[in-house]
């Protein structure tokens, strides 16, 4: 007898309603495993890439905020040639003071959402996903060296010549920045795709 009709013989005498039985709990298996993972995606997106993806976009605008500052510092202060006298000079020193100042402010605001970051991933490690975390743990490092080496006035604490030789310091990698938003597009599309089904 080939396994073909054995198979016939067997369903024929166990009926149909143990072939509608494994149909269905084989249907619901299915179900069930979309369910968790679109209930997954939605606990990662709303724990952790979401946040991250909002604090990481608003980093990227400041730093570009301050670098617009920057620019606009060297092209009205540094490049024009100004006179020495007494009231101009002291005009120039109050302008450049309060423009470099605002620049620095938008970097403020990088270091205070960096400490939210970290917040962040730390109570929501689990939702990380594996192919994230060395990049994740580089920002925390970056993180952790901005704190113990710059001073309250933002000046170097570690002697140069060790910190060539240990490397610089970032405060927000364009890497770090990339995968947050990569992710968060990522997920979003699995999210429609799995409640598209």
């Amino acid at each position: 007898m080939a396994i073909e009709d054995l198979i016939k013989y067997i369903l024929s005498f166990l009926g149909g309603g143990l072939v509608v039985a494994i149909i269905n709990w084989w249907r619901i298996s299915i179900s069930d495993k979309k369910t968790r993972k679109v209930e997954y995606l939605l606990l990662q997106m709303k724990n952790l890439y979401g946040p991250l993806n909002f604090f990481t976009l608003q980093n990227e605008k400041m730093f570009s905020l301050s670098e617009r500052f920057n620019e606009a510092y060297d092209i009205e202060y540094v490049k024009p040639k100004w006179s020495n006298e007494k009231q101009t000079q002291k005009n120039l020193k109050e302008e450049t003071t309060v423009t470099l100042d605002l620049a620095d402010s938008y970097i403020k605001t990088v270091k205070s959402n960096n400490d939210k970051i970290i917040r962040l991933l730390e109570n929501n490690y689990p939702y990380i996903d594996s192919d994230d975390i060395e990049i994740f743990q580089d920002f925390v490092v970056d993180y952790t060296r901005l704190k113990n080496e710059i001073n309250k006035d933002g000046n170097l604490l570690t002697p140069f010549r060790i910190y060539n030789r240990i490397g610089n310091i970032s405060i927000m990698k364009k890497e770090f920045i990339e995968r947050a938003k990569n992710k968060f597009k990522e997920k979003s599309e699995d999210l429609k795709k799995y409640q598209s089904k």
